[in-house]
């Protein structure tokens, strides 16, 4: 099968229409378009800023990386008292090795 702009087309309507009906079947994706939706933006932004569309690329990116570091935030506020901790923790471990 050759790959072109049609196939990634079909493709895409084909994946649309199974998450719509896995979600009337009771099997709900929403979480998972929300997250989806802002990777695709950013995905899409940067193509736009390869392909040489340096305004809307960086609008779509940019508008993509806010809505996602939002979905994101209780992962990031999670994981930063985390790297707090090992800094700490390697702050007060001298370095073996060194001397």
């Amino acid at each position: 099968m050759k790959l072109n702009k049609n196939t990634f087309i079909a493709a895409a309507f084909i994946v649309l229409g199974i998450l719509m009906l896995l979600g009337k079947l009771g099997f709900g994706v929403g979480w998972l378009m929300s997250y989806v939706v802002p990777i695709a933006m950013v995905f899409l932004g940067y193509i736009g800023l390869r392909n040489g569309k340096t305004v809307i690329g960086t609008f779509i990116l940019a508008i993509g990386l806010i809505v996602l570091l939002g979905k994101l935030a209780g992962v990031l506020w999670f994981l930063v008292p985390i790297v707090l901790i090992g800094i700490g923790f390697t702050m007060l471990n001298p370095r073996r090795g060194i001397h």
